[in-house]
């Protein structure tokens, strides 16, 4: 028997690995066998096998078992390997989300066995939980109290297509306590949520929504907007350039809405300081 290292294909992002089994008359016999170099749970992975130097049809079993103990099989499928296929055929294989990926945070492992009465293998394949992509857009960065946060989501899978899944929302005051918890079922790739009714004598400053998948506890996505107690914009406007100006000579033209503090109109009239 001879090994092969395994070897990355380019961008295609392949592990390949040969095994070159006993001899026998013809050309040697070999397979070659083709998967993802990373498996991603809730993901189908497509796995191909291809052998040659046989002549005779057999039937091989390609499987994903759990790591290290090999005791539990998330997936398996059996292909059909003759002439007529060339030798060569593929299964599709599934991790489930909700097998494998409570409870992890971090990348682990999983073997893929391929099994015939010819040969067989195993192959250590990482595996990860962060499968998707989530996005947070808010229509404004900064609000006043008793105003509403008006939010959508965009949410793909790894394959960049509408992942459909389940998404919470939750709403983190400027100290950290979840003030809001909210769920919405995603059946396109960019969905909207129920506005987020600010609370009465909220916290002001920078508050934080937090997104993720309710099967899936490693795909997130972070936004943050601002609560002001009022949004100061004004404008100041010069008339004229006159060398002498003085301040009767200068207008300062303030938006309705300010701080009453100092002094400007809250009922929706423009205020004219002379």
């Amino acid at each position: 028997y001879g090994f092969i290292p395994p070897c990355t294909m380019g961008s295609l992002g392949i592990l390949c690995f040969l095994i070159f089994l006993e001899k026998s008359w013809g050309q040697d016999p070999t397979y070659v066998i083709s998967a993802p170099k990373v498996f991603h749970a809730g993901t189908s992975e497509n796995v191909v096998i291809q052998v040659y130097g046989y002549s005779k049809a057999f039937d091989a079993t390609i499987s994903i078992k759990s790591y290290p103990d090999k005791n539990f099989s998330y997936d398996s499928g059996s292909v059909h390997l003759s002439p007529e296929n060339k030798f060569q055929n593929s299964a599709i294989l599934t991790v489930q989300l909700v097998q494998f990926c409570e409870g992890q945070n971090s990348v682990s492992y999983v073997y893929l066995e391929i099994a015939s009465s010819y040969f067989s293998k195993l192959q250590k394949i990482p595996i990860i939980c962060d499968n998707a992509f989530l996005s947070i857009q808010t229509d404004k960065s900064v609000y006043t109290p008793n105003q509403s946060v008006k939010v959508r989501v965009y949410s793909l899978n790894d394959e960049m297509k509408p992942s459909k899944r389940d998404t919470i929302l939750t709403f983190i005051d400027p100290q950290g306590s979840e003030v809001d918890i909210i769920e919405e079922n995603d059946d396109t790739e960019i969905f909207s949520f129920p506005d987020f009714k600010i609370p009465p004598n909220p916290k002001c400053g920078v508050w934080t929504i937090k997104a993720k998948y309710k099967e899936d506890f490693s795909t997130t996505g972070t936004t943050h907007f601002e609560i002001k107690e009022y949004v100061s914009v004004f404008a100041v406007i010069l008339f004229g350039h006159l060398p002498n100006a003085n301040h009767s000579q200068m207008h300062r033209r303030h938006p309705a809405g300010m701080a009453g503090s100092s002094g400007w109109n809250r009922d929706g009239e423009e205020v004219v300081v002379v």
